[in-house]
């Protein structure tokens, strides 16, 4: 009950920050309280259960500590961090939808949202902070805020995303040798164990080339992932390597639809990079994989 009492109350902090913010830029630009009322409650309800369920899924079997800071940053070959910035990047695009929603201009929604996407995320250090197996982690808020950078440069330069960043899971028997770190449960698993997960950067072909008679959804996509590992600790993990990935992706936001619901459904999936044929780089040689996930 204390580990969800304090979930609780970071969650009431932060819900209370985000209408204090809400009802003071109401009152400038004359926006619906209705809309902006909708958009506080959702976040309550979500960000409530996301806490509650990222406590049951990795904190709650931890003893608690003081609040402290622990230096990861050469752990798990990075791929963590890369896990950050993506979070951060994709809470960003969700707020600045949200405010936009509630009537802001495109500029405002884009540096209101990526304000709320870095501190939501950020807020997980407190929970780290004061767990005796983890700690606050200066690395861990650079990635978040490179993430969210990603996204606020683009809204402002380009008024759209032309390079986002996705993710992609596959399983791996490192797990089974490992369960109390890398997950016992297809859920944990794909929360925790960082073998299967890869990160990429999808850039609009079209967009990004100016070239008006390609396809404006086909992206190329780079991706980076690593596996052979068992602990977070690098030393602790000789069979472990990093993987570079090149392939071919689509950016779904680009598809032409009158229907609402299928537009909403698109861009969901949208943060998951869609299986394509790959070049791999690791252990110094090449692979190539008709589909890779």
């Amino acid at each position: 009950m204390a580990a969800f009492s304090l979930i609780y109350k970071r969650v009431i902090l932060f819900v209370s920050i985000v209408l204090f913010g809400f009802s003071v830029s109401a009152q400038k630009d004359s926006l619906s309280i209705k809309k902006c009322s909708l958009v506080g409650i959702s976040n309550l309800t979500v960000l409530t259960s996301g806490y509650i369920g990222l406590n049951q899924l990795w904190y709650k079997d931890y003893p608690q500590s003081s609040l402290h800071w622990f230096n990861d940053a050469n752990e798990w070959m990075q791929i963590d961090k890369m896990g950050h910035a993506y979070s951060a990047y994709w809470l960003s695009d969700v707020f600045e939808s949200q405010f936009k929603f509630c009537g802001f201009t495109s500029k405002k929604s884009a540096v209101f949202g990526t304000s709320l996407g870095f501190i939501s995320m950020s807020m997980i250090e407190l929970l780290d902070a004061q767990s005796a197996q983890w700690g606050a982690s200066a690395s861990d808020l650079l990635a978040n805020g490179m993430g969210s950078l990603l996204f606020l440069s683009q809204a402002l330069i380009f008024k759209e995303q032309i390079a986002r960043l996705k993710f992609s899971y596959h399983a791996t028997p490192y797990a089974n040798l490992n369960p109390q770190l890398l997950g016992s449960t297809n859920i944990e698993r794909l929360i925790k164990d960082y073998n299967g997960q890869s990160y990429w950067l999808s850039v609009n072909l079209s967009k990004s080339l100016n070239l008006e008679k390609l396809p404006p959804y086909i992206s190329i996509s780079f991706g980076n992932g690593a596996d052979g590992m068992f602990r977070a600790n690098q030393s602790d993990n000789s069979l472990a390597s990093r993987r570079w990935m090149l392939s071919l992706d689509w950016d779904l936001t680009q598809i032409k639809t009158k229907k609402k619901w299928l537009k909403s459904l698109l861009s969901l999936i949208n943060v998951v990079k869609l299986p394509f044929p790959t070049l791999v780089y690791q252990q110094n040689k090449f692979d190539f994989y008709y589909l890779y996930f």
